[in-house]
């Protein structure tokens, strides 16, 4: 098989401003000339895995997640095109970060984009959110043609990591110690710090300027910090949007608030874990494939698990057996797996004592800090493997779901697969049609 079996681990950002702070950014006076109406709140929304709670204006719909640490998108539309946006992200970040350094990041890829032109920050502020310091900025640009202003705010919010056998994280904050979080080669510490930092951005066309402070004043107001949970242990609503891969003939119904979209294997979905540091758990992933007709599903299994092995990952299969999938016969796999250090940490080092510069991953936001498991901690994978005949002679349609949960129990990851699995169905790719369904 020249696709393989592996897993994504991502992480959210979080987005919000202080009513101060929001103020300090407001055009000259005189800009406004007519009176403001009071701006409606829609009730609270908690995002517990992200420790946040936020209330969205009247009007606006939330949208699918589909970027990397992404909490909460949403946009009120004006006519026929969208007008107003909202987005909450949280990043896991080092100690000494600052909330400028987060802000200057999330504005490089900006510059580098094409479909954004004249891009300005008008004005940059000091702010306080949920008690919080941070700072806020006012940007301009135009976006696709369309002349476009609007507000971002960044705080840091700290608190303590009160050991790895609690499940929650108090909201309780701690301005003072600089304690590293765990992650990467660093086994798990009794003890130590989370930093996330929260980024809240609302843009607006420019016709609409005169509503962007107020709405998102009122927004700030209504945020409030809570107790983080881990993903995995919040009840789950399996009825969000569907992920649909036409070309490999499937689609799949992701939990709803989750990040999902397509890559190069599939599609995925996933929900940061902040109590392991913002990585994904669980996460998913589908994969599609045309094998030998002469291939099993359980022999895809045992390939894929094989291929692994070979890759140093240590595997136990706890379970293995009939299933269903959309229906029809398939096969599960539950095992254990533990992850091996990062390629650059296995590498030989340098003189200079660091690996080998094709060992080492590009940075793009050196600000930010990139979710990585603890090679201490284990992970249940659970696999479902369908094959169904291929429309080419010979050949069969191998299809796989991969659930992986970072330090959780083999009945929580078993249990989310069939959830999950029940909103998995198959339809026809275009163009291949049978020969009966061409004569008609």
């Amino acid at each position: 098989m020249k696709k393989t079996f592996m897993l994504w681990a991502y992480a959210i950002l979080l987005l919000a401003v202080p009513v101060a702070g929001a103020a300090a950014l407001r055009p000259p006076a005189g800009a406004e000339t007519e009176e403001p109406d009071a701006i409606q709140m829609n009730k609270p929304i908690e995002f517990p895995h992200a420790g946040v709670r936020i209330a969205l204006p009247g009007g606006f719909e939330p949208l699918m997640l589909t970027e990397e640490f992404q909490v909460m998108a949403a946009t009120r539309a004006g006519g026929r095109r969208a007008t107003q946006s909202l987005s909450l992200s949280a990043y896991p970040v080092e100690g000494k970060t600052t909330a400028k350094e987060v802000l200057d990041e999330l504005l490089k890829p900006l510059k580098q984009d094409l479909s954004f032109r004249y891009l300005k920050v008008i004005k940059e502020t000091k702010t306080r959110i949920a008690g919080i310091d941070g700072k806020a900025r006012r940007l301009s640009y135009t976006h696709r043609g369309v002349k476009t202003v609007a507000v971002r705010a960044c705080f840091i919010r700290e608190v303590e990591l009160p050991g790895a056998e609690t499940k929650t994280i108090p909201a309780k904050l701690n301005a003072k110690a600089q304690v590293r979080p765990y992650g990467g080669s660093q086994d798990r510490p009794t003890a130590s710090k989370l930093y996330v930092a929260y980024v809240l951005t609302m843009e607006v066309a420019l016709k609409h300027e005169k509503t962007l402070l107020r709405t998102f004043d009122a927004v700030v107001q209504a945020m409030a910090m809570i107790d983080f949970r881990r993903p995995i242990e919040i009840p789950i609503d399996f009825k969000g949007p569907f992920l649909k891969e036409f070309s490999q003939g499937y689609i799949i119904r992701m939990p709803k608030g989750w990040v999902g979209g397509h890559n190069e294997l599939g599609v995925f979905t996933e929900q940061a874990d902040y109590l392991l540091g913002g990585i994904a758990s669980p996460s998913v992933q589908v994969v599609s494939a045309v094998v030998p007709e002469t291939m099993t599903d359980q022999d895809c299994g045992e390939k894929a698990i094989e291929y692994e092995a070979k890759l140093g990952v240590k595997i136990e299969v706890l379970s293995k057996g009939p299933i269903k999938l959309a229906g029809m016969d398939a096969c599960q796999y539950v095992l254990r797996k533990s992850i091996p250090l990062p390629l650059a940490e296995t590498q030989p080092a340098t003189q200079e004592g660091k690996p080998p510069p094709a060992s080492q991953p590009t940075q793009t936001r050196p600000a930010i800090r990139p979710a990585e498991m603890p090679p201490s901690a284990s992970v249940i994978e659970v696999l479902r493997l369908l094959n169904v005949p291929a429309f080419e002679k010979g050949k069969a349609r191998h299809y796989a779901i991969i659930v992986s949960c970072k330090d959780s129990s083999v009945k929580q990851a078993v249990e989310f697969m069939e959830n999950l699995a029940k909103g998995f169905s198959l339809v026809p790719i275009p163009g291949e049609e049978s020969e009966e369904e061409e004569e008609y």
